[in-house]
């Protein structure tokens, strides 16, 4: 399937599940609104009219989004539509104090779904905006003592949170998709010597590391190659098995784990066994290796292939969490991988 395919079809997915949505969100609406109209009184039938009409347009818009896959101006229209459709529903039905306030928040998970933390982001302040201005207009017709301003706060900080989450999680999935395409892209290189240095490279800015260490290891084989990279420094030496016999404690030996520095006493470590996510207080890293190790946190995963066995260490700046341990799994297999097939 071609990269273009590819995006035409995401594309139709999310907006079919917008499409389906807000049609039903339109119709409980207007459900709502017969069972017990909305105050003020003087708008019912305005309102009611509106939303019946919002339900009309829903149908049409799914309609188009089923059988004309590709409009590419139909997601912005639609949300822009959808903006501006909510803040007069709102502001018919007692603004700050709508029940319809989820209409907004509805909008900002469209924007999430359609185009990421980018499109929530600019969604944010654009939705804000049309509660604050629709609020501080409501507030002159109603007069303090029936504008409810403490509501109208708490939905400010409601959206403003909503938002938010929805960006770091936005931003979260774009992290793990490079992720998976750096793993998928992962370099080639003939020249054993010259392709552990770009393996080991590679993997640290994968992982986001400032130091890695690689200890490996052919069958059989007496002596155990220690690699260390970081920005300033490459070093390659061999070293007797004896010497890094124990690279880590016995107990985290199988699995992978992060651990948060000092490394040279105890650390707080994090493992994944199996399924859930234990925490180990202990010496995660042999003296040796602790030593080389000078950041906030640093993780380790174990690799064995029929050639060749050994580890990653690395080491962030930064905490790092129990999240990483995946993908700390994920570049050791493929650095078993590339070192094992040096050995064919």
């Amino acid at each position: 399937m071609s990269a273009s395919r590819e995006t035409r079809f995401t594309a139709s997915h999310t907006d079919r599940l917008i499409a389906g949505t807000r049609i039903a969100l339109a119709a409980f609406s207007l459900f709502a609104i017969w069972l017990d109209p909305a105050e003020p009184a003087r708008y019912t039938e305005v309102t009611y009219g509106l939303h019946t009409s919002y339900v009309g347009y829903s149908v049409v818009v799914a309609w188009l989004v089923w059988n004309r896959v590709g409009v590419t101006w139909l997601p912005l229209t639609t949300h822009v539509l959808d903006l501006a459709i909510f803040s007069v529903f709102q502001y018919l039905t007692m603004g700050p104090s709508s029940p319809f306030f989820v209409y907004f928040v509805f909008a900002l998970f469209c924007a999430a779904l359609r185009w990421g933390w980018r499109g929530t982001l600019r969604t944010i302040p654009v939705v804000v905006l049309a509660f604050v201005v629709m609020g501080a207009s409501m507030s002159r017709h109603l007069g303090p003592t029936k504008f409810e301003l403490n509501r109208f706060i708490i939905r400010i900080g409601y959206l403003i949170m909503v938002g938010t989450l929805l960006v770091y999680l936005g931003r979260h999935e774009d992290d793990r998709r490079r992720e998976l395409r750096q793993l998928a892209r992962w370099p080639a290189a003939r020249d054993i010597s010259a392709g552990t240095r770009t393996f080991v490279g590679y993997a640290a800015d994968l992982l986001g590391a400032d130091t890695m260490i690689l200890l490996w290891s052919g069958a059989d084989e007496p002596r155990v190659t220690r690699a260390v990279w970081s920005a300033q420094r490459w070093t390659v030496d061999a070293v007797p098995a004896a010497d890094v016999d124990a690279p880590v404690a016995d107990a985290l030996a199988e699995h992978a784990f992060v651990a948060a520095g000092p490394f040279t006493g105890l650390s707080r470590v994090l493992t994944q066994r199996q399924r859930p996510v234990v925490e180990w207080i202990g010496q995660p890293f042999h003296p040796e290796i602790a030593r080389e190790l000078t950041g906030v946190s640093a993780g380790s995963a174990a690799f064995q292939t029929e050639h060749v066995s050994g580890r990653i260490i690395a080491a962030w700046p930064d905490a790092a969490g129990a999240d990483v341990l995946p993908l700390l799994e994920a570049v050791a297999r493929q650095m078993g991988t590339a070192l094992g097939s040096r050995w064919r």
